[in-house]
């Protein structure tokens, strides 16, 4: 099982995080704030208090707020195809 081991806030919305099997990246969350359950991690103080759940081992921010690790790794893999790839996944 692939699960975050370290999770670490930079600047607004963009959070650091490595995986267990090494995969690591700084990904922009600002996708993420279009829906409402998301919208309160705009608030920096908020979005630093991110954490990994020693449980589920997702990541999680105070307020409840929660990104299935899942789906955080499948996102993290797609951006890295596309860079491989050399593809600009924003003229898509």
């Amino acid at each position: 099982m692939i699960y975050p081991v370290n999770v670490k806030p930079k600047k607004s919305c963009i959070l650091y995080v490595e995986y267990s099997n090494g995969i690591s990246a700084e990904i922009d969350l600002t996708f993420l704030l279009k829906n409402f359950i998301y919208a309160d991690l705009a608030d920096e103080q908020l979005f630093n208090t991110v954490y990994i759940d020693p449980i589920t081992k997702d990541i999680c921010w105070k307020n409840n707020i929660t990104v299935c690790k899942d789906m955080l790794y499948k996102h993290l893999k797609l951006l890295k195809l596309a860079e491989n790839l050399k593809i600009d996944l924003t003229k898509i």
